[in-house]
C-alpha cells in the first residue's frame, strides 16, 4: 500500500532497498506517494533500461520479475545522502547481478557484461530518489 512508509532515515532506504533485492513489492512500494502510483510511467521512462519496452507501471513490474528468474540483484546502498530539504536522497550503490538457471549472456542490458549460472557482475549505480513533503517517493 502506497504511503505508508517514510524514505527519511538510512534504515528507510535499506529497508526499500532489501524489499527490492527481495522482490517484496508490497514492501518496497510503501515508500512511493499515492500520487506517483499513478504517475509512475514517468519515473519508469526516465530509467536507462534498453530492455524496458512497456515504461508503466504494469510493464516495469512484470520485466522486473521475469528479469528475477534470470538473474538475481542484490543492490547495497554504500553511501546515502539526504539534501537539507528533505526532498531529494542520494544513494551509491554497489549492485551483484547472478545469473538462475540455465540463463547466460555474454553483456547483461546491453552493458553490465557477461552473466551464468551463479556468477556476474558486480555493478555500481547511482540513484536519486525525489520526496514529497510527507517523505514519501515521488520521482527517481
Amino acid at each position: 500500500m502506497p504511503a505508508t512508509k517514510k524514505l527519511a532515515t538510512r534504515a528507510a532506504v535499506e529497508d526499500y532497498v532489501a524489499g527490492f533485492s527481495a522482490d517484496d513489492f508490497a514492501r518496497f512500494s510503501g515508500y512511493y506517494a499515492k500520487n506517483a502510483i499513478e504517475s509512475i510511467s514517468d519515473i519508469v521512462a526516465h530509467l536507462n533500461i534498453p530492455a524496458l519496452e512497456d515504461k508503466s507501471l504494469t510493464g516495469y513490474i512484470a520485466w522486473l520479475k521475469t528479469m528475477h528468474t534470470m538473474v538475481s540483484e542484490e543492490l547495497v546502498p554504500q553511501n546515502i545522502t539526504f539534501e537539507q530539504s528533505g526532498r531529494q536522497v542520494n544513494v551509491d550503490y554497489h549492485v551483484q547481478l547472478r545469473g538462475l538457471g540455465d540463463f547466460s549472456t555474454e553483456n547483461f542490458n546491453g552493458r553490465l557484461g557477461p552473466v551464468s549460472r551463479g556468477t556476474g557482475p558486480l555493478a555500481q549505480m547511482s540513484l536519486t530518489y525525489q520526496l514529497n513533503s510527507d517523505g514519501h517517493l515521488i520521482g527517481i
